[in-house]
């Protein structure tokens, strides 16, 4: 998002109403548990009373969102950019490069590398930059920024994972912030290429886009921007004076900003895009990108800087940082409140003593206007269920990131790599194994009190009425909606490892013009009306924009893997594999593709290709 894309975001008023609501409704809901069963009460009392709290934190970190305005610098200073990669393929680290080689501010780049590959230790010496190898790959991105620290000279350090590529701005746009001297850090959005990522919603929208855009800037008016790790500018003495980054859990960004908070630094967010990185491509690689994150946070609740008692914190950064750890606790109370609804089915005894109508139209206002409240704070950002799909999906590796919390265990760095594709399946089932678990428990619950109310199976107690129609539908529906998750990515297909940039431009084939739909720096789809069928051997050009403004033509052989007719027959798809493209050829395209399309798009929208 650039600064004109920005803007002040419209105050969610119905938040507070459905805050307020929530209190009159909890007050009801202590007068509702005489005769009940202790544990099924306070079960779900909690469960009601944990939701009302972190719908009260997240109004007040986004009751007023307005984005930062870009920052002139008004001095040059010292940047040493830093790539940290693991276990990114080259093609992917090359582009990240590629994109650090354009970025126009004065710099110094550096490639850590934590796997001491030979590709990496050449691809740096092709490209010029400066290659670091550690000799133990420990504490993930941690540990690397730790070491690059000792070998690095720069005042300011600008941080990129290994599949993030810079826009030719990106230090122009964060660098001016600085100039506040409290000023620590700036954090900018983690924004992706790949929007046809297990995060996308659809296009335009994906997992982060609430937290980019509403809840970041929010944290940035409390003065309690989060460091989020890459895409972000630090300044090397504050690190220092922190003594560098905890190690004490998988990812230590989180513990670096309480500490820097709580030392006098400001911690700044800037919601313009700098860098575009790539979303986790499937499922796997999400849930143990998520399981490392969740970890690396929840590590801070056994220290010092927790942010309950650590030092140096106000009241506002403190509300921030722990609305920020309820979504991993939220995973407990969850698992608590189905417990009650299938002991609630399973013994007959109800979890409140109420008439059956009143407490579900007190149930009805209640989740109906705290539902309308978060569709109001996500200003757009976010649909009604999505936030509770990404809160079921996550739902087993918070529970096991708490355990391990809780006990102490100090988990081992693991990064996101092996197979990128997605088959769906039964494999889902494995990696949702709790929530498959859960949902097969739920459904033998509900059916088993439905055939005990039909032909008296014999569960102990009775439920009738109101209350069976009552509990039955409350069940069902949370059945549905689990049901419902696991459907999307059991259905879900991903067939691709590598991801293609979507364009929409003209290109030439064997000398006749097609448009071109999408790329990399593997092949191409096209649209044709030359009647060209799969195996055949093709040329094909582009006229492509470089950063400075300039264009040249890129030509290609291919093979054509694949060749679909439309309805009509008057035009075809072709999907074509590049032959033997040269890295001059491929280094103008990754050009192309990941910086110059980008940044045209985000900052400047203008043509920036037409045929050769």
């Amino acid at each position: 998002m650039s600064t004109e894309q920005q803007q002040q975001l419209p105050t969610p008023w119905l938040a507070p109403v459905a805050v307020v609501v929530g209190v009159g409704y909890l007050g009801w809901r202590l007068t509702t548990g005489a005769g009940v069963h202790p544990l099924l009460f306070w079960g779900l009392f909690l469960v009601e009373a944990f939701a009302w709290l972190r719908l009260a934190m997240r109004t007040y970190v986004t009751w007023s969102v307005t984005p930062s305005p870009l920052q002139a610098a008004r001095t040059i200073r010292s940047v040493d950019v830093v790539v940290t990669a693991y276990a990114e393929p080259t093609e992917i680290v090359r582009a990240a490069l590629i994109g650090c080689r354009e970025i126009r501010y004065p710099h110094e780049t550096w490639l850590v590398d934590d796997r001491h590959r030979d590709d990496l230790r050449e691809l740096a010496e092709e490209m010029g930059i400066h290659y670091l190898a550690r000799a133990e790959p420990t504490n993930g991105r941690t540990g690397a920024l730790n070491h690059v620290l000792q070998h690095t000279h720069g005042d300011f350090l600008l941080l990129l994972d290994g599949d993030q590529v810079p826009l030719p701005d990106a230090i122009h746009r964060t660098i001016g912030f600085f100039d506040d001297r409290t000023v620590a850090l700036v954090q900018t959005p983690l924004e992706y290429q790949n929007r046809d990522s297990v995060l996308h919603a659809d296009h335009s929208r994906h997992e982060r886009s609430l937290v980019n855009e509403v809840v970041n800037p929010g944290r940035d008016r409390l003065n309690a921007a989060v460091w989020e790790g890459p895409s972000a500018m630090i300044r090397r003495d504050a690190l220092l004076a922190i003594g560098g980054i905890p190690t004490r859990g998988t990812t230590g960004e989180l513990q670096a900003t309480v500490r820097l908070q709580g030392a006098g630094w400001r911690t700044r967010y800037h919601g313009e895009v700098i860098a575009y990185g790539l979303a986790a491509h499937n499922l796997r690689t999400h849930l143990r990108e998520r399981a490392r994150w969740a970890r690396g946070h929840l590590a801070i609740c056994t220290t010092k800087d927790n942010p309950l008692w650590a030092r140096g914190l106000d009241h506002r950064q403190r509300i921030s940082h722990l609305e920020l750890l309820s979504d991993y606790f939220a995973s407990v109370v969850h698992v608590l409140g189905l417990l009650v609804l299938v002991l609630s089915l399973l013994s007959g005894q109800l979890p409140l003593n109420a008439e059956a109508a009143a407490y579900l139209i007190g149930f009805a206002c209640w989740n109906g206007v705290a539902g309308l409240a978060r569709v109001s704070i996500g200003r757009g950002r976010v649909q009604a269920g999505e936030a509770a799909l990404h809160s079921a999906l996550t739902l087993q590796i918070h529970l096991m990131a708490l355990v391990t919390a809780t006990l102490g265990i100090d988990r081992r760095f693991r990064p996101s790599d092996g197979p990128r594709t997605d088959h769906g399946g039964l494999d889902v089932l494995k990696q949702l194994s709790l929530l498959s678990v859960i949902t097969l428990i739920l459904e033998a619950a509900i059916a088993l009190r439905l055939l005990d109310s039909l032909v008296g199976v014999p569960l102990p107690g009775r439920i009738g009425g109101l209350d069976l129609v009552g509990l039955v539908a409350i069940c069902g529906t949370i059945l549905w909606f689990l049901l419902r998750v696991l459907g999307v990515f059991v259905g879900r297909r991903q067939y691709r490892a590598n991801h293609r940039h979507e364009v929409d431009m003209a290109g030439v084939l064997e000398g006749r013009p097609v448009k071109v739909l999408d790329a990399n720096t593997t092949g191409l789809s096209l649209i044709t009306p030359a009647s060209i069928s799969a195996g055949h051997q093709v040329r094909l050009g582009l006229r492509v924009s470089r950063v400075d403004g300039s264009t040249v033509d890129l030509w290609f052989d291919a093979i054509v893997r694949s060749s679909v007719p439309n309805q009509h027959g008057t035009r075809r798809r072709l999907g074509c594999q590049f032959v033997g493209i040269d890295d001059v050829t491929r280094d103008r395209l990754i050009e192309y593709l990941a910086v110059v399309r980008p940044f045209a798009e985000l900052r400047a929208p203008r043509p920036v290709a037409s045929a050769a």
